[in-house]
């Protein structure tokens, strides 16, 4: 049971309510708003459903002459349906709007209209289509909390109060409205009046969960933090999962002082919902105000990746036929260590992007170095390999570097660092290991030369104070090297 309901639970964040209406937002049935960050907001409850699942399929053209006008509609509504649950907005659309046009009367294709037009972000046309079912349904209260509901997503309060108020009206024992009219309350500010309306719907209905959650929140913004525990705490026996109570019985019990607890509690959030940023935000407080500093660091450091994880993905959904799009989500993942996510997103940029073009040698860096993350290291060697075909690249030469090292072709690692320039630990390390290699053949001045220039690699002679005397030369010089010969077995491309 997924129930995202709750108002901006954060009070340094105290935004009015939006949410995200996808999936069969008017046929699932529910009884409040999504957060500001929900992934899937609920639907209210009160849309007419369909009396069948279906296939999708199209009837040919001589048995829909021979079908009444309604029924042919009704079983439009019912392949939109299946259509749109597979993702097929615009070909669900097509079928309703025809079924709009075999039976103007119907509330159920209006409704079904509605729906997949506020999932594309439509509201203005959603709102007309419900307005259009409740003129031809004016006495169903469930209409007029949909209807509610999306004027609620818009952030037009006044409208979503006065349908709310009036499926109230059409049936004293609907708990939905009374549950939604609370939280209109909660973001105008009114968490006295808000309580009432929660209480009502809990009278009606004792296990409606998200009523408690959001009586909780009510009576957390009045300062009454052991009956807001109690709340929030009923809400959570009811559902375990239910990942807003977690998050606002964490918030009561930080305003309380109960440091520990809301640690715990905000964990549990993340442990439900590891992607949703604000949990990391507000465990971050808590941690910064035990001392705990660098956890709350990590914390932080958490959100921001999530927030630009955010920010690539809406690229990629806008410009999927753009390599670069790909690829900036493929660094993204593997700064985060996604690695399978994130090599499958520099294979789809490396087919997209243009032969000898940035983005293809990018793409292809992104992806040797996912190689050699995930211990892939022959193909992070040949990943490099195809960009040092094409054009010179200190990092290829590092990359495939590090990969011949864990191989242990240590000769062609201390071949590919040399043509990187690189100076570092590894490189001190590769030439160690070669010079053993070679003194195990009995190339014993070749070996020597090597543990020397493993020596000059060491920090000490590496980093010295400034002084007047002659600087040593830096290994690796340009002259006078002996060759370097690869060991049996492996190979330099």
């Amino acid at each position: 049971m997924a129930h995202p309901v709750s108002v901006c639970p954060s009070p340094i964040c105290p935004r009015p309510i939006t949410l995200v209406l996808l999936g069969l937002l008017f046929t699932l049935g529910c009884g409040g708003t999504g957060d500001e960050s929900a992934d899937v907001a609920p639907a209210p409850s009160g849309a007419t459903s369909s009396a069948a699942d279906a296939g999708g399929t199209t009837r040919s053209g001589a048995e829909e002459s021979v079908l009444p006008p309604q029924e042919q509609a009704a079983r439009n509504i019912v392949a939109a349906e299946n259509l749109a649950r597979q993702g097929k907005g615009s070909l669900a659309l097509q079928l309703l709007n025809e079924a709009i046009q075999l039976d103007p009367r119907s509330v159920a294709a209006y409704c079904r209209r509605a729906e997949i037009l506020a999932a594309a972000n439509f509201k203005s046309q959603a709102h007309d289509d419900l307005t259009k079912a409740i003129e031809l349904r004016p006495d169903d209260p469930k209409l007029y909390n949909t209807r509610g509901y999306l004027r609620m997503s818009r952030d037009d309060l006044t409208g979503a109060m006065e349908d709310f108020s009036t499926a109230i009206a059409l049936d004293l024992k609907y708990p939905q409205p009374y549950n939604n009219r609370g939280l209109v309350r909660i973001s105008q500010g009114n968490p006295e009046q808000a309580l009432h309306d929660f209480d009502a719907a809990l009278q009606i209905d004792p296990n409606y969960i998200d009523a408690h959650n959001n009586r909780g929140y009510a009576l957390l913004q009045l300062k009454r933090f052991d009956e807001a525990l109690a709340a929030l705490s009923r809400a959570i026996e009811l559902d375990p999962t239910y990942v807003n109570a977690w998050n606002n019985r964490g918030l009561t019990y930080q305003e309380a002082g109960r440091l520990e607890e809301a640690l715990a509690d905000f964990s549990k959030a993340i442990e439900l919902q590891p992607t949703q940023t604000k949990y990391y935000l507000h465990r971050r407080l808590v941690l910064d105000a035990l001392g705990r500093t660098e956890e709350a660091r990590a914390d932080f450091e958490r959100a921001a990746w999530l927030e630009r994880l955010a920010v690539v993905n809406r690229l990629v959904s806008a410009q999927p036929e753009e390599a670069r799009s790909w690829l900036e989500r493929a660094e993204h993942l593997y700064l985060g260590k996604r690695y399978e996510p994130a090599l499958a997103d520099a294979e789809r940029a490396i087919q997209l992007a243009a032969p000898g073009t940035s983005v293809k040698t990018s793409a292809l860096l992104v992806a040797a170095r996912i190689h050699l993350a995930m211990g892939h290291y022959e193909q992070a060697v040949e990943t490099a390999t195809t960009v040092l075909k094409h054009e010179p690249s200190d990092e290829a030469h590092s990359l495939r570097g590090e990969a011949h090292y864990a191989l242990g072709n240590f000769a062609a690692a201390v071949e590919d660092f040399r043509s990187a320039r690189r100076l570092d630990p590894l490189v001190q390390q590769a030439c160690l290991k070669y010079a053993e290699q070679l003194e195990s053949r009995g190339e014993v001045q070749q070996a020597s030369y090597f543990r020397e220039q493993a020596e000059a690699l060491s920090p000490e002679r590496l980093i010295r104070p400034a002084t007047h005397e002659p600087a040593e030369p830096l290994p690796f010089p340009t002259e006078a090297l002996p060759a370097v010969q690869a060991e049996p077995g492996s190979a330099t491309p």
